[in-house]
């Protein structure tokens, strides 16, 4: 009964995302806007208290604005991927704003192997298109749930943190030949594979993916971490941190975006952060 019901919930999803998908984009949005202020009324005492703790900086009203924040970007991400099912990776390159920095430019134009360190902060499906817009040549091995393949001057690797370490290598080597060939190489910086790395992030620990560590040594890469934002209703934007010497330098980094968009903050990271237990009953 438990499993037809939750086979059931998955077809809803999926049938109200593509339905969403072929919406005008200011329409979708707002759609999913007026979702997330039912579902921010019906657990907004049990969310903002956990975000008191990790924010004790903000007050109550700051609080519900950052609560109905995360809601809103929650359920526009979803849109983003169902969107991108629809028409293809590649359909809403144009409606990223990609910000490059002088920094960068200056490693492509020198030929310097740039690494990138991706997030999981707000919806990570858009990097992709941003990097597609971008037009150069780049090499992302990402995690589960993406679909390998070409797509214009993007090559996707499908990087499963249970496939064996040859596999694992493979990908290590691949990426290294990119690095040496001239193309950028993303990386999704909190995507679990192997053994990961730590780094400190808002008084606890956060895992990062060890290739960072192995490319930038190996390569002496120039490291840019990057998160997309969405924007109230309008195009989302990458932002572009500044180039980092090492990859314990990323939590800093993070920690920073966290305390400047708060309302981006992943609602896994959320509770990973706290203890659950704590919180008081809805």
């Amino acid at each position: 009964m438990v499993e037809s019901l939750d086979s059931l919930k998955s077809f809803l999803k999926y049938r109200f995302g593509r339905f969403l998908a072929c919406l005008p984009r200011r329409l979708a949005i707002k759609s999913c806007d007026f979702q997330a202020d039912l579902l921010d009324w019906l657990h907004t005492r049990q969310r903002q208290a956990a975000l008191a703790r990790l924010f004790p900086e903000l007050c109550s009203a700051e609080l519900a604005a950052v609560s109905l924040g995360m809601y809103r970007r929650k359920l526009r991400a979803q849109y983003y991927r169902h969107y991108q099912l629809a028409y293809g990776l590649g359909a809403q390159k144009s409606d990223v704003r990609w910000l490059t920095t002088p920094e960068l430019d200056e490693c492509i134009r020198h030929r310097q192997p740039v690494l990138f360190a991706g997030w999981h902060y707000g919806p990570s499906y858009l990097l992709l298109e941003a990097l597609i817009g971008w037009g150069h040549p780049t090499l992302a091995l990402l995690g589960e749930g993406t679909r390998p393949g070409n797509f214009a001057n993007l090559e996707i690797a499908y990087l499963d943190s249970a496939e064996p370490v040859s596999r694992h290598s493979l990908l290590l080597y691949k990426a290294y030949q990119a690095l040496a060939s001239g193309k950028v190489v993303l990386v999704m910086a909190d995507a679990a594979w192997g053994k990961p790395d730590s780094v400190e992030y808002l008084g606890g620990q956060l895992p990062i993916n060890p290739a960072l560590k192995l490319l930038l040594k190996r390569t002496q890469a120039g490291l840019f971490p990057l998160i997309a934002l969405e924007q109230p209703l309008g195009n989302p934007q990458i932002q572009l941190g500044p180039k980092l010497s090492q990859v314990s330098d990323l939590g800093n980094w993070i920690s920073e975006m966290t305390r400047r968009y708060p309302e981006d903050l992943p609602e896994v990271r959320l509770w990973s952060r706290l203890d659950r237990a704590a919180m008081p009953p809805e």
